[in-house]
């Protein structure tokens, strides 16, 4: 028994026995230590008491700690032989609180250590401290994941000052209030212990933010080495993306710039991140372990480029822990699905409810976590599967039915969710310009008017739109005609004027007028494949329907032969322009086959044309003949039979 015991009232040796281990655990005799145990967004702030007690030397450790956790004991004991410190010769008892959360992670050693050298100093200090790092056999301080997380939560429980590793204190400092000490060794949280360290203030003493919106300038720079020429039109849609941060679907067939220009102009043209923005973007990413060592607030806007065989879980987040995904690791930035037809369906849906909601809920093991997910949501796609629908100088050989089937992956309370659309394609008779520093200047002043009202313009609530969506009489009714004649739903014709006041707050005012309208339009209004391949004149067009017949004789009454005559002659037009002089043998060939296919079907002129231009495989005029040659071959063994009495 020590000598302080003797202070104590007379009592029995086991009375005093009890008094001396009651005095030993008081809080207030030393240091309270506390740590962090990351589990989803918000994680659980955990508390290290030590208890030293006569018995066999050795480390007991309490609460629900997992195998890493548990390993820390032997780790702990020979870092303080590698440091030169006595580790105490008395039975130590370590507890984990809250004992019903599971202790996991590799953060726990360098508190546990921290807890066991302020029992055995008997500090009076009262402080709260939070401990992190990974401490090694030579009490070295490793790094740690979720430093931004463990300070936030260290505030929310009172908590002011915090050890870290050396790697992590510009991470911690990012956290205005925190007072953060860094450390590379178990000697030097010794020190700390022994009150011979100065923790710094940093996060509380930075000025108020300045309102100039600031850009990445090596992102531009880059982005000025894109030739736009011709591109007028998908600039301009990701330019006003990016001032109103509205999702964007771009279109159209391969190589013609779809990923090339939103990789380089969406995160150039994305302003840098308030601080309030940067300290749930540098949370999220501390939490995931993608922060670097020296890196504090994360001030430029994530732009996350998912490959299209991502799972669910790698999307939305998940694991034992809670990772976050791919959609809260793109908080506050940008989500990009490059050939977006191309991922799992259910991947696409997912993505439905944090696009209105802007978090993510998740539920492992009994426990649930929120994440933040509002993100800017860019998908490029192909207009077909062939990708050649409604292009200049290329034939779709895709049925109709097929490219039905490939828009449906999108499905349409997903594409009514994405506010600007257009089509990509190289349109050199555009004489318009655009440049890189015109579209920074535009979206600098959209993203200014927008932060002093405190939303951006794709968040705005139904009575935000009402109260700053305003139209004047021209902008209305184009407004409601478009509505009308495109069957626009309540969300898209929302998106319509929240697009039109990002165009108004491009040129610097806050009213809509009819061009900004008009503009909008062209860009919300959604695209639909079949109608741009009409548009486009790359699909057959059926002639004008010719009047209603007399109900009695409409079952009876063929097609007229000059009907017939006409539409095969708009059909031979088309595809002169499509295969050329230079292959006539098989124009030959074809415009034979579809003759007789318009006189085998004279009530279908329009269906039969499309079938031919439709066969898959036929990728030259030559084998689109053989293909039709082959049908007309099918069509006379079909003849035979029917005279022969058999059915087909």
């Amino acid at each position: 028994m020590k000598e302080g015991a003797a202070e104590a009232e007379p009592k029995t040796e086991g009375a005093e026995g009890k008094v001396r281990r009651k005095k030993k655990t008081t809080k207030e005799n030393y240091m309270q230590i506390y740590t962090f145990s990351p589990f989803g967004y918000e994680g659980s702030v955990i508390t290290v008491e030590v208890d030293l007690r006569r018995g066999i030397p050795a480390v007991d450790m309490v609460g629900l700690a997992d195998g890493s956790v548990r390993e820390a004991r032997e780790t702990v004991r020979e870092a303080f032989k590698s440091s030169g410190l006595d580790f105490p010769p008395e039975r130590v008892l370590v507890s984990l609180s809250p004992a019903d959360i599971k202790k996991e992670g590799n953060s726990f050693s360098a508190a546990v250590a921290a807890a066991i050298r302020s029992a055995d100093l008997k500090s009076a200090s009262e402080d709260k401290v939070m401990v992190l790092g990974d401490l090694s056999l030579s009490g070295e301080v490793g790094p740690v994941r979720g430093v931004s997380a463990a300070c936030q939560a260290a505030l929310a429980a009172g908590i002011t000052k915090v050890i870290v590793p050396k790697q992590c204190l510009e991470e911690a400092l990012g956290v205005p209030g925190i007072e953060a000490l860094s450390v590379s060794s178990l000697a030097e949280i010794n020190e700390a212990l022994e009150g011979r360290a100065l923790f710094l203030k940093k996060g509380a003493e930075e000025k108020s933010e300045a309102k100039a919106v600031e850009f990445n300038e090596e992102l531009l720079k880059a982005a000025e080495s894109v030739d736009l020429s011709g591109q007028y039109k998908a600039a301009r849609a990701l330019e006003i993306a990016a001032a109103g941060k509205h999702s964007v679907l771009l279109t159209g067939a391969p190589g013609y710039g779809k990923t090339l220009l939103t990789q380089s102009l969406l995160p150039a043209l994305t302003p840098k991140l308030t601080k309030e923005e940067a300290q749930s973007v540098t949370r999220v990413h501390s939490l995931a372990g993608l922060s670097r060592p020296g890196d504090g607030l994360i001030r430029d806007a994530p732009f996350r480029f998912p490959h299209q065989t991502a799972s669910i879980e790698g999307m939305c987040g998940g694991g034992p822990s809670c990772r976050p995904g791919e959609i809260s690791l793109a908080h506050n930035g940008t989500l990009f699905l490059d050939e977006a037809a191309e991922f799992r369906s259910s991947v696409l849906q997912m993505l439905r409810v944090p696009l209105e909601t802007g978090r993510i809920t998740l539920a492992r093991a009994g426990r649930v976590t929120v994440y933040p997910a509002k993100f800017q949501l860019a998908m490029a796609a192909n207009p077909c599967p062939c990708g050649c629908l409604g292009t200049h100088g290329k034939t779709c050989l895709d049925s109709a039915r097929s490219i039905e089937l490939y828009w449906k992956k999108f499905s349409a309370p997903l594409l009514d969710r994405v506010a600007v659309k257009a089509f990509v394609e190289k349109d050199f008779s555009d004489e318009r310009k655009i440049t890189v520093q015109e579209m920074k200047e535009r979206v600098a002043k959209a993203i200014e008017i927008q932060r002093e009202r405190g939303s951006y313009n794709n968040d705005l609530s139904p009575e935000d739109v009402a109260k700053l969506c305003r139209l004047d009489a021209e902008s209305q009714k184009l407004f409601d005609d478009a509505v009308r004649k495109n069957d626009l739903s309540p969300r898209m014709a929302a998106y319509a004027k929240k697009v039109a006041l990002t165009i108004a707050n491009m040129d610097g005012r806050t009213e809509i007028r009819a061009k900004d309208m008009k503009e909008s339009l062209s860009y919300t209004v959604p695209i639909d494949p079949m109608e741009l391949a009409m548009e486009k004149d790359f699909a057959v067009q059926a002639p004008p329907e010719p009047e209603a017949p007399a109900p009695e004789a409409e079952a009876k009454a063929p097609a007229s032969p000059r009907a017939k005559e006409e539409v095969f002659a708009d059909f031979a037009e088309r595809v002169k322009e499509k295969l050329g002089a230079a292959d006539q043998k098989a124009l030959d060939a074809l415009l034979s086959a579809a003759k007789e296919a318009l006189e085998a079907f004279p009530e279908e002129e329009k269906s039969a044309i499309g079938e031919l231009l439709s066969k898959r495989g036929a990728k030259d005029g030559a084998s689109l003949a053989k293909v039709l040659e082959k049908g007309t071959e099918t069509k006379d063994k079909k003849r035979s039979r029917e005279e022969g009495g058999r059915s087909f």
